[in-house]
């Protein structure tokens, strides 16, 4: 990696190889005439909007696995005790939050193409 200096009015850089430093619009360094790269970095890419049906449905899967175990309907017993409001506040509002990101994530597939 180089790094880039500013000398006056002309930006600088480091040489990776020597050390030395040379203009930025040099391809090579004057000292060890070792070539420069010339890496550009790629955008992010930001999430797209369209993956919140994805995520909802797995919210309202989350749900649904967290009713059927916390609330005793499996073939075995927890180890540790579950309290209640684990199924009476937060497999619902999973639920409803799944419920609402897809149709929010279908709305934006139809409507915003």
């Amino acid at each position: 990696m180089t790094s880039v200096l500013q000398s006056g009015s002309v930006a600088m850089r480091q040489c990776p190889q020597c050390g030395k430093f040379a203009p930025r619009y040099q391809q090579a360094c004057p000292a060890c005439h070792e070539r420069f790269s010339n890496v550009r970095l790629a955008a992010v890419p930001l999430p797209e909007k369209r993956n919140q049906v994805r995520r909802g449905l797995l919210l309202i899967l989350l749900a649904a696995v967290v009713r059927y175990f916390a609330g005793g309907y499996g073939a075995f017993t927890l180890p540790a005790e579950v309290y209640p409001v684990v199924t009476v506040y937060i497999a619902p509002g999973l639920f409803l939050l799944g419920l609402v990101l897809t149709i929010h994530g279908v709305y934006l597939r139809t409507v915003r193409l």
